[in-house]
C-alpha cells in the first residue's frame, strides 16, 4: 500500500503495528487443558510446510505460549492505549 503513510511518515514516532495470531482460553481454565493446547500449537508451528507457508505470508512462525504470550498481549494493550491516547481517539 504505497501511498499510506507510515507512523513515522505520520509524525507518530515510537510505533509498530505487528500482526499475530493466537489461542486465548478462559480464565481458570484447567492446566492440563493449556498444556494440551500448548502442545498442539507446538506440533502446529513445527510441522512441515508451517513456516514456509506463513513466511510465504510476510508472517514469521513463532510458537509464544503461557507467561511469555500473556506479557505480549498485556505490552501491545499497554501501546495500543497509549497510541489512542496521543492520536486522541474516541469511542463512539
Amino acid at each position: 500500500m504505497p501511498h499510506v503513510p507510515t507512523f513515522e511518515e505520520s509524525d507518530v514516532r515510537g510505533y509498530s503495528a505487528d500482526a499475530w495470531y493466537g489461542l486465548l482460553a478462559p480464565a481458570g481454565t484447567p492446566p492440563a487443558v493449556l498444556q494440551a493446547l500448548e502442545k498442539v500449537a507446538a506440533q502446529f508451528a513445527a510441522a512441515p510446510g508451517t513456516a514456509a507457508r506463513l513466511t510465504s505470508l510476510g508472517m514469521d512462525s513463532r510458537n509464544t505460549c503461557g507467561a511469555a504470550f500473556g506479557a505480549m498481549l498485556q505490552a501491545d494493550t499497554r501501546g495500543y492505549t497509549r497510541l489512542a491516547r496521543d492520536l486522541n481517539l474516541k469511542a463512539e
